[in-house]
C-alpha cells in the first residue's frame, strides 16, 4: 500500500466512551488495530503496561497490546490481538474542532520496533467509536493517502521499554482458551485455562500461595471489573442446574476490600450475576464460595471471573474449583 496516512478535520463532541482514531485489520496474524487521536471519558484501551511511545505528528502515543478472546472479527468469532497507539494527550483544537494529520505507516514502524508484527493489509479507515455513550461527530476531511513507496521512516522517535515487553511475555499466554468440565486447579501447572479479563494482567505468581507453590496473580487493573476468568463448557455447566463454586483470593492493597465472583452469560445480551462476594482483610487468604449457584435458564457462554468492585486493587486467586453442587 505503500505511504500511508490520513489527514483529518473532526467536530468531535463526545458524551461519555467514545473514541477518534483510525482503525484497522491485517490477516496471517489477525490484527485489530487502533491510532487514538482523542476520546471522550474513558482513555483506551486500559491496559496495564505500555511496552513504548512514538512521537510522530506533533504528539506522543502510548503503544498497547491487548487480547480479544473469542470476539467477533472479520474472520468471524476468533481470539486475536489489538496493537494500540494512543495519544498521551488530546490535540488541541479551535472549540470543538480537531485537524491534523496521522502517519499510519510511521505507527507500523514504531509497533514493528516493540515486537508487533502487522500481517496483510485488509482495512485502514478513519473511524468515531461510541460504546454505551451519547455525543455527535462530524467529520468535514478525512483524506486516505496511501501511494508511492515507503522506507522506514526516519523522523520519528521511538522508545521501547524492554522492562515492559519482558513483562508482558511472562504473562499468561494468548490463544483460544478451552471451555472447561468440572475443574480443581492449583495453578502448581501454570494458569490452566484462566485469562485476563479486561486490562489486567496474569501471571503465575510463585511467592505467594495458600497452598503448594504458585498462585495465580492479577495485576494493572484499569477497572473495576478487570481481574482473570475461566471459561466454562456448556456440556458440563447446564442451564437451569446448580453447581459449587470456589476460590481463594489474597490482596495487599494495605486495607480491607471487597472480592467478589462473577458469573458472565449471555441471555437476550451479556448479563452478570453474583455468585459469592466477601471482605478480603490485607495479606490473608479469603474463600470465595457458593455451594449451589443456579445457572439461569436460557444462560449461554459461560465465564466465570474474579474481580474486586470497589477497589483496582492486585490480588492473587488459589485453589479454585467447579464441581456438582453440595449436598
Amino acid at each position: 500500500l505503500g505511504n500511508i496516512s490520513v489527514d483529518y478535520g473532526v467536530e468531535y463532541e463526545p458524551v461519555g466512551n467514545s473514541y477518534m482514531c483510525v482503525y484497522g485489520w491485517t490477516r496471517d496474524p489477525l490484527i485489530e488495530f487502533y491510532i487514538v487521536e482523542s476520546w471522550g471519558s474513558w482513555r483506551p484501551p486500559g491496559a496495564p503496561v505500555s511496552l513504548g511511545t512514538v512521537t510522530v505528528d506533533g504528539g506522543t502515543y502510548d503503544i498497547y497490546k491487548t487480547t480479544r478472546y473469542e470476539q467477533p472479527s472479520i474472520d468471524g468469532t476468533q481470539t486475536f490481538d489489538q496493537y494500540w497507539s494512543v495519544r498521551q494527550s488530546k490535540p488541541q483544537g479551535e472549540g470543538k474542532k480537531i485537524e491534523g494529520t496521522i502517519s499510519v505507516s510511521k505507527h507500523f514502524d514504531a509497533w514493528k520496533k516493540c515486537g508487533l508484527e502487522l500481517g496483510n493489509m485488509y482495512e485502514v479507515a478513519l473511524t468515531i467509536e461510541g460504546y454505551q455513550s451519547s455525543g455527535k461527530a462530524t467529520v468535514y476531511k478525512n483524506e486516505l493517502n496511501a501511494g508511492g513507496t515507503y522506507a522506514e521512516a526516519t523522523d520519528i522517535e521511538v522508545t521501547v521499554d524492554n522492562d515492559a515487553i519482558k513483562k508482558m511475555e511472562g504473562a499468561v499466554e494468548t490463544g483460544t482458551p478451552e471451555a472447561v468440565g468440572f475443574f480443581d486447579i492449583s495453578f502448581e501447572e501454570g494458569a490452566q485455562g484462566w485469562i485476563p479479563r479486561g486490562g489486567s494482567l496474569v501471571t503465575v505468581d510463585k511467592e505467594n500461595a495458600s497452598d503448594g507453590a504458585q498462585s495465580l496473580f492479577v495485576s494493572g487493573r484499569t477497572d473495576n471489573w478487570n481481574g482473570a476468568a475461566i471459561m466454562l463448557s456448556s456440556d458440563t455447566y447446564k442451564a437451569g442446574e446448580a453447581y459449587s463454586f470456589r476460590a481463594k483470593v489474597m490482596q495487599k492493597s494495605g486495607s480491607d476490600v471487597t472480592m467478589k465472583m462473577t458469573m458472565q452469560y449471555n441471555l437476550d445480551g451479556e448479563k452478570y450475576d453474583e455468585v459469592a462476594l466477601a471482605t478480603a482483610k490485607n495479606g490473608e487468604w479469603l474463600t470465595l464460595e457458593n455451594p449451589a449457584y443456579t445457572i439461569p435458564e436460557g444462560a449461554e457462554n459461560l465465564q466465570l471471573y474474579l474481580e474486586s468492585p470497589d477497589s483496582l486493587t492486585d490480588f492473587y486467586i488459589d485453589e479454585v474449583s467447579g464441581a456438582e453442587k453440595s449436598a
